[in-house]
């Protein structure tokens, strides 16, 4: 369809270019009969756009998501023992000083694993040894409060491999074996920053927050928006639709692990395994910086003559600062009295975006956020980098160059909270309405529902419930069995599919 629409543009054009051509030397009423032809096609061409881009926007992130169905992920009674790797991704990281490595991304029990019981065979003759597994949250294997969780996110990373690279590589656990296709990481890196969403989007139904935060970056000219999405309503898939032909948003599908009646492993990983997407990041973007954030979070920068690639060029500049790797920022908190949505919901007052001249910044001590060269992340964590390559630092960046402004949605009641600076402003005077209008066009077909209000009560009961479900395991798990069974009816949801890029390989 792409094809005929830049064909068909370019018949207009030449029709345009025909009219200028034999518009000298002819008569007037045989010129006004072409013109009118050439004004039939120009029309008929505009018309034949826009149905372009309405069946483009419909289309969307269509292949990656779709209708509740378990039954996919659902394997043969009895084929899973509690033990086994669910592997997500498998890359060669071409980043390491000490030369590239086959690196692979699991859900493992790996207070149970050994280097030992993994090998990576790339070809029948050559078979890659473990050089270390890394969990990938901070409390390691034995997990944090909320985090006794009997999987773990984890980095499995052979030694360091120079031969040919190849398409599929076979994971090996003590003889059980695996194929799965091998990524290559970019061999070079856009002087751009990209914006990296930390954790998958599930039950995910705050678009109007979502909203305003895609519209803050595009504004302040961020290269692309990563984004994991399990699970999110319909109209929120219509909002991350629209900027994705915009070229502004990357989607990946973050779908659950295999199962069988007898063990679910969904039910035993933290947040959904939230620090294998954080990981990612660092593997995904191929800009020289990324920023780590959630999807409520903004980087701001004080001089408005500045963008965060000017200050991240600046603050990590390779002659000035050497070893500096990454930069933090400061948390912040940034409220809206009333709060972003109406209650009661009203589309038609959303539009008109009276709110967010009074976006109210104050000081709120919570842990920080961060960017980095993507070139040096070798283990990338929600609030800073744990381990980096080639000795690289972080460094704190002053409050007076650029803070982390968090827009949660408890932030309303902030009246008595000092303001930080007087002067900030969320958006230029004229976006408002500029909003308004691009809110039309992705809801052209009727106001959206919004349930945000009544779903969230709802995620907070299941995970509490959740968490005490199985002695010994405290574990945060809001796309387990129980929160499914609880959420799945209250809103229009549609969950992730997976596909050749996104899926869990058991070995």
């Amino acid at each position: 369809m792409r094809h005929s629409f830049f064909l068909y543009i370019g018949a207009g054009a030449a029709v345009v270019l025909l009219l200028l051509e034999v518009r000298n030397g002819m008569r007037d009423d045989h010129y006004q009969m072409v013109a009118e032809r050439g004004q039939s096609v120009a029309d008929h061409a505009g018309e034949f756009i826009e149905k372009i881009r309405n069946s483009i926007l419909s289309i969307g992130t269509d292949d990656m998501f779709g209708p509740y169905d378990m039954e996919q992920y659902k394997l043969p009674d009895g084929s899973l023992t509690g033990n086994e790797m669910f592997v997500w991704y498998a890359f060669y990281d071409l980043r390491d000083p000490e030369g590239p490595r086959i690196r692979l991304l699991a859900n493992t029990v790996c207070k149970d694993l050994k280097k030992e019981d993994v090998v990576v065979e790339v070809n029948p003759e050559t078979s890659l040894a473990l050089d270390w597994i890394e969990v990938l949250g901070s409390a390691g294997c034995s997990g944090g409060g909320g985090g006794h969780c009997r999987l773990q996110e984890t980095d499995l990373s052979t030694v360091v491999y120079r031969g040919t690279v190849p398409d599929e590589i076979t994971v090996i656990r003590k003889g059980q074996r695996a194929k799965m296709k091998l990524h290559m990481m970019p061999d070079n890196y856009k002087d751009q920053i990209n914006s990296c969403i930390i954790a998958p989007l599930f039950w995910y139904n705050d678009w109007p927050r979502l909203f305003i935060f895609l519209e803050w970056w595009k504004r302040n000219k961020i290269n692309k928006i990563l984004l994991h999405v399990h699970s999110i309503s319909a109209p929120t898939k219509k909002i991350i639709d629209y900027y994705v032909e915009q070229g502004l948003v990357e989607v990946r599908p973050f779908p659950l692990m295999p199962y069988t009646a007898q063990y679910d492993p969904n039910n035993h990983v933290y947040y959904s395994a939230e620090h294998m997407t954080t990981f990612f990041c660092a593997v995904w973007s191929d800009t020289k910086y990324t920023t780590m954030n959630d999807v409520d979070e903004i980087f701001h920068v004080r001089n408005r003559s500045e963008t965060l690639l000017d200050v991240a060029r600046r603050q990590m500049d390779p002659i000035k600062y050497p070893d500096v790797g990454a930069i933090w920022l400061e948390h912040n908190g940034l409220g809206f009295p009333g709060g972003i949505a109406p209650d009661p919901w009203d589309f038609d007052k959303f539009r008109k975006m009276g709110f967010v001249k009074q976006a109210h910044p104050f000081g709120q001590g919570r842990a920080g956020k961060y960017l980095y060269q993507t070139q040096y992340a070798k283990l990338p964590w929600i609030h800073g980098m744990r381990i980096f390559y080639a000795n690289k630092r972080s460094e704190m960046i002053p409050r007076e160059q650029a803070i982390y402004l968090h827009m949660r949605n408890e932030m309303t009641n902030i009246a008595t909270m000092p303001r930080l600076y007087p002067d900030f402003k969320l958006f230029e005077d004229d976006a408002a309405a500029e909003m308004g209008l691009i809110l039309g066009e992705i809801f052209s077909d009727g106001a959206p529902s919004f349930k945000f209000k009544e779903t969230m009560p709802v995620v907070e009961n299941c995970i509490h419930r959740a968490l005490v479900e199985i002695p010994g395991q405290d574990c945060i798990k809001p796309t387990g069995p129980t929160c499914y069974a609880a959420l799945k009816d209250l809103d229009d949801w549609v969950y992730a599919k997976p596909i050749e890029d996104s899926k869990y390989t058991v070995v």
